[in-house]
């Protein structure tokens, strides 16, 4: 084929691609910090695949269904990653194939509007650059989201052409590249009915086509029959229930104001067109119909979850081009003044917003978290640790990061919590429990029923940090100023402790009476064990607050405690699992204090859980009031049970 015949029948698309490839490489380039934390999951996964093949176990997720049933619901995205990964620089390959499948995205945009003979496709085109910084932004995320958009049109594409085999195919691919693959069945929907609408009796072979490689692509599957399982306890329980299980922010909705001004150039769009249809009704023809349907769909998924806002922009412009299109604009399309109008709306406008876009979007690129925040952590992990050693994690959105740093060790969790409290609720809700620092000796039970010997923790969890510093099962091995890591020790080494009062704020259970964190230093200028008590603002005898202790190693014991003592305190009784330990403790003195090792006699403690109690039994007739408050309680052990 003669070069020029080679260069007609190509089109402009290679320059355009170019151009929106160096758009968009520029915005990854300008910083070193990345859109998602998802990007260290993908990109290590796809090197992973280059490095051993297809990969058909996950250990690296020990609490989760991914455990025994692995499914990589984004098989061929991270195949097409796989070539960005013979990059050294790792992050370098992601930054560049994210440019490269954005631009890709956009590209088939202003291909797909050609193909309806919409008028001006590339005025489309800086339109929706130039429309929506959130819509920028999550298109420079190392995720499906770009690869789903060029899916989507070329599917609409096949049915609006009516090629059956191209539909069969297109979603065969797509149920292998990306799990919004379900979002095929509202997408062949609106093209029956839109055809149906202008001609009665729709052309039913491509939609079936589509329908039946969507079929196909779950069943000639390489995770066939767990992808089915997984489609279920992904789309069903966590779709549905999604108020009552932890997923990321991105799910959650836009205020207001945001959903308001973010789109503004797509709002302006869509009222031309509505204006348009008010003024000459009736003249839109199937395929229009048919993008309004997808465009209202991703409208609804966009008011919902600010995830939708990818598609949400591209669809309603589609929808807005092809409306005015249909009521006009091709009839004038040639005019000289229509070219003149539209090159200077994209000059002085489209142009402007596009580079204001382009700024913003490194700006919250720069907002992000350093991507090297847990390289340390993860490396010392992988040093100190055993090969294959479980490390307890307490959120399940820093699996990423370290998978991506330390593949020698294995975690609980990561992705979506929702696989891990579908594969044991009772395992989800105790590291819950752990996690947000309600558990006091948390040590024996990480080891005990997570089988981890360390816990990785980011600055986040101040509840757990606050627990951890003073449990006495876990030790502190490695912090820098984003993590820690704490190493669980062993009984004979954890055998005497110390338990602040504040850590068991809030406490198991109280007569009902108030009870807070007070710190005597900043209220009353009194020194006390790390400047803070646990208050209860006990009223009459019989008040109470219950909490537990965690004795690692059965064994005699001598319990001490630091009580405090002020004009308005009462007479307490310590109890231990029922039982009163030593003296009544009289509160009472005039002044506030704290009185230091006060001796509360022995007890022979089994290894567990035990309950102690502080009562208030009365008061010192100088006394004013029934306060109790805890600096602290000791335990020595004086001697080991065989």
């Amino acid at each position: 084929m003669p070069a020029p015949d080679l260069v007609r029948r190509i089109g402009p698309w290679p320059g355009i691609y170019g151009a929106l490839w160096l758009y968009f490489l520029g915005i990854q380039l300008a910083s070193d910090r990345l859109a998602c934390i998802d990007v260290f999951y993908h990109i290590r996964l796809a090197r992973l695949m280059w490095e051993s093949g297809f990969i058909r176990d996950f250990p690296w997720m020990q609490c989760s269904v991914f455990r025994t049933n692995w499914v990589d619901q984004h098989f061929l995205f991270h195949v097409l990653l796989i070539p960005f990964t013979w990059i050294p620089d790792l992050f370098l390959g992601a930054k560049l194939s994210s440019a490269a499948f954005a631009a890709a995205a956009l590209t088939t945009f202003a291909w797909f509007l050609r193909r309806r003979q919409v008028p001006y496709p590339l005025f489309w085109l800086l339109l929706l650059v130039g429309s929506s910084p959130g819509f920028l932004y999550r298109m420079n995320m190392v995720r499906g989201q770009s690869v789903a958009i060029v899916l989507f049109l070329l599917y609409l594409d096949a049915l609006f052409e009516r090629r059956a085999r191209r539909a069969c195919l297109i979603a065969f691919v797509f149920v292998w590249m990306y799990q919004l693959f379900l979002l095929l069945l509202p997408l062949t929907a609106a093209i029956v009915l839109a055809e149906f609408r202008e001609r009665r009796r729709p052309a039913l072979g491509p939609p079936a086509a589509g329908l039946a490689g969507l079929l196909a692509g779950l069943i000639v599957n390489p995770f066939f029959p767990g992808n089915l399982s997984f489609l279920y306890q992904h789309a069903a329980i966590k779709v549905l229930n999604r108020a009552r299980l932890p997923v990321g922010g991105e799910w959650g909705p836009f205020d207001s104001w945001t959903l308001l001004t973010a789109n503004l150039p797509v709002y302006g769009a869509l009222a031309a067109a509505g204006g348009l249809l008010l003024v000459r009704p009736g003249r839109v023809g199937r395929v229009t119909l048919a993008l309004a349907m997808v465009a209202a769909m991703f409208f609804v998924m966009h008011l919902h979850s600010r995830r939708f806002i990818e598609y949400w922009p591209p669809f309603a412009l589609l929808f807005a081009a092809s409306a005015i299109a249909d009521l006009g604009l091709r009839a004038v399309a040639g005019s000289r003044r229509i070219k003149v109008a539209a090159a200077a709306v994209a000059a002085l406008v489209l142009l402007p917003l596009a580079a204001r876009n382009h700024r913003l979007a490194i700006q919250d690129l720069d907002a992000n978290l350093p991507p090297d925040r847990y390289r340390d952590a993860a490396q010392w992990l992988a040093a100190e640790s055993a090969e294959g050693e479980i490390v307890f994690t307490t959120d399940w959105d820093d699996f990423a990061e370290l998978f991506f740093y330390n593949t020698r060790n294995r975690y609980l969790v990561g992705l979506d919590p929702t696989l891990m409290l579908i594969d044991d609720s009772t395992l989800y809700y105790e590291w819950e429990q752990i996690a947000n620092g309600q558990l006091g000796s948390a040590g024996a039970s990480i080891s005990r029923d997570f089988g981890a010997r360390f816990v990785f923790t980011d600055h986040a969890h101040e509840a757990f940090l606050e627990r951890a510093e003073q449990d006495p099962t876990l030790r502190p091995v490695f912090r820098n100023s984003d993590c820690s890591i704490f190493q669980v020790v062993s009984a004979e080494e954890s055998a005497d402790f110390r338990i602040e009062g504040e850590a068991r704020f809030p406490p198991l259970a109280t007569s009902g009476c108030p009870c807070r964190i007070q710190n005597l230093r900043a209220e009353l200028g009194v020194s006390s064990s790390n400047d803070r008590i646990l208050f209860v603002r006990a009223v009459a005898p019989g008040d109470f607050v219950e909490f537990e202790v965690f004795v690692p190693v059965p064994g005699t014991y001598a319990v001490r405690a630091g009580l405090v003592t002020a004009e308005d305190y009462g007479v307490v009784e310590v109890a231990i699992d029922g039982e009163p330990l030593g003296p009544l403790f009289d509160g009472y003195s005039p002044r506030v204090a704290v009185a230091d090792q006060v001796r509360l006699g022995e007890r022979m403690l089994a290894e567990g859980r035990h309950g102690v109690r502080l009562s208030v039994t009365g008061q010192n007739p100088a006394a004013r009031g029934f306060f109790v408050g805890l600096d602290y309680l000791e335990l020595e052990v004086l001697a080991a049970a065989p």
